[in-house]
């Protein structure tokens, strides 16, 4: 087991963002960094193994000798590994087993790592600050990816598969019903696959549909969507519709298999840069009462249960040092796993 000696460093990498937060031993404020991601998304030019290269040597800059380091990743993995599995916005349609925590203690043995997924980071976080009476809750993320995270803060675990996967939602198929979206359905994804909830629902996604729609160009669409729909346009409109449909269709799903999974809160760059406009819609959707399997949920309880969070309700690198301090853990099925081979240390 490393003994970390230097500072408390926590990161957070995603698709667009790479935030550095490092502790000063002295008791001064923490010094703060954001640099673009070392992503095909940021730069669709960049074969993935350099991309991948580039990750690794990024995370080696970041941390001064004998770090203690937190990493919230934007990326499908196993935690209990540390293995990487893949990440529709880092590295498209790649896929493997990219064993970072390994690669990072060989390199920079002298340093602590301990690497989370996003989501988890997320779910930790809001587990710190979660009603007491809330025994499971769920952070799901619409930014660059789709994904959600749901904690038993009961038991202190995230239940996870046999491959530490749990809630990538984002690649599994999406519905539109709007005539106009579906005439130029399928959408690509991320990931390199077609009509997928990410298709839409995402950032790359969303603009794509904009501009397929005739909204303008998928470059700026972002920074124009908020206007469109304060001045009421009824194609911008439709295409928010179209867009949270998947996300409340997976919520609605989350709750039919996990009915103690009530709070759930919605962020990342999409959801939280809407704010009200997106959240508005969202529970419009969700209250809509289709059949006996939607129960009673009527506007006043989805408002108390569901919300959209802002950039300022939840610490990716403040949840990624919760769990690296062992505030939830994730369990396979057929129960605990003693050792975290992604800290190195025991549980």
């Amino acid at each position: 087991m490393t003994v970390a000696t230097g500072p408390q460093v926590d990161l957070d990498i995603g698709g667009t963002w790479f935030r550095a937060r490092v502790a000063n031993n002295s008791g001064a404020e923490p010094f703060e960094t954001v640099l673009p991601a070392p992503s095909l998304l940021r730069r669709p030019d960049r074969h993935v193994g350099d991309l991948i290269a580039d990750l690794v040597d990024l995370l080696d800059r970041s941390a001064p000798p004998g770090a203690d380091v937190a990493v919230s990743l934007g990326a499908a993995m196993d935690e209990t590994t540390g293995v990487v599995r893949g990440s529709g916005p880092l590295w498209g349609d790649w896929t493997g087993q990219l064993p970072l925590a390994d690669l990072l203690r060989k390199r920079r043995p002298d340093a602590r790592w301990a690497i989370f997924n996003d989501l988890t980071c997320g779910v930790a976080s809001l587990a710190a600050s979660a009603p007491a009476e809330a025994a499971q809750i769920t952070y799901m993320t619409v930014s660059s990816g789709v994904a959600l995270r749901t904690a038993d803060r009961t038991r202190g675990v995230i239940e996870v598969d046999r491959w530490g996967l749990q809630g990538e939602v984002g690649h599994g198929p999406a519905a539109p019903v709007d005539r106009q979206i579906l005439q130029h359905w399928p959408l690509p994804c991320e990931c390199g696959g077609l009509g997928h909830v990410a298709s839409l629902a995402s950032g790359p996604g969303l603009s794509r549909a904009a501009h397929a729609l005739g909204l303008g160009p998928a470059k700026d669409f972002a920074q124009r969507f908020p206007s469109l729909l304060d001045l009421g346009d009824p194609l911008a409109q439709t295409l928010l519709t179209e867009a949270v449909r998947p996300v409340a269709e997976a919520i609605r799903g989350l709750w039919r298999v996990r009915p103690h999974a009530e709070l759930v809160a919605v962020g990342g760059g999409v959801a939280s840069g809407l704010g009200r406009r997106y959240e508005r819609e969202l529970r419009r959707l969700l209250v809509e009462d289709r059949t006996y399997a939607d129960g009673g949920r009527d506007h006043a309880w989805v408002a108390e249960h569901v919300w959209v969070t802002s950039d300022t309700d939840l610490d990716l690198r403040a949840g990624a040092r919760l769990l690296a301090n062992h505030v939830l853990r994730p369990l396979r099925p057929g129960g605990d796993h003693h050792v975290n081979h992604n800290q190195g240390d025991a549980r």
